[in-house]
C-alpha cells in the first residue's frame, strides 16, 4: 500500500485505490466495479486539485464556467441558451450523487452540506452570465420597464 494523500492510498499490486485505511475486508465488501470507478473519480479529484495547485472550490468554479461556455460552442447556442447550463447542472448532479455514495466508505466524512456549496459555486456564476446575456429579451422586459417619477427641481 502506497500513500498517495491523506485521504487516498493506492495498492501497490493491483494499481487500485483506496480511502486511507481501509482494510482489505471492507475493500472486498465493495466489489462492485461501479464502486472502485467512483472511488477513483474521487482519486482523481484530490490529485486534480494537488497537482494544480487550487482548491476543490476554485476547480468547481472554473469547471462549471467553461463547460458551460464549451457546451455552448460545440452545441452553436447563443451566450443566453439554456441548454449548456443544464448539461453542465446534471453532470454536476452526477458528481455530487458518486460523493454521496462514496460516504458508505468508513472514514470518509459525511458533508452534506458540502455538495449545496459545490452545486451553487459550479452553477450561479455561468446562471448570473446567461442570465445578463438574456437581459435585452422580451423575458426580462418587465423588470426593465419602469414608470415616469415625475421630479420636480428647484
Amino acid at each position: 500500500m502506497r500513500h498517495l494523500d491523506d485521504r487516498i492510498d493506492i495498492d501497490v499490486r493491483s494499481g487500485a485505490l483506496f480511502p486511507a485505511g481501509l482494510d482489505l475486508i471492507a475493500r472486498t465488501q465493495h466489489g462492485d466495479a461501479m464502486f472502485f470507478v467512483i472511488l477513483d473519480w474521487e482519486a482523481f479529484k484530490v490529485w486534480l486539485s494537488a497537482t494544480l495547485g487550487l482548491s476543490h472550490h476554485d476547480i468547481h468554479l472554473i469547471l462549471g464556467l467553461a463547460l458551460t461556455f464549451g457546451f455552448g460552442w460545440l452545441l452553436r447556442r447563443p451566450l443566453g441558451a439554456w441548454l449548456p447550463l443544464g448539461i453542465v447542472f446534471v453532470l454536476e448532479l452526477i458528481n455530487e450523487a458518486f460523493d454521496f455514495i462514496r460516504n458508505i466508505v468508513p472514514g470518509w466524512p459525511l458533508l452534506p452540506g458540502e455538495a449545496l456549496v459545490d452545486i451553487a459555486i459550479t452553477i450561479v456564476p455561468p446562471l448570473a452570465i446567461i442570465l445578463a446575456a438574456r437581459w435585452n429579451s422580451r423575458y426580462f422586459y418587465h423588470f426593465r420597464r419602469r414608470e415616469h417619477i415625475p421630479v420636480k427641481v428647484t
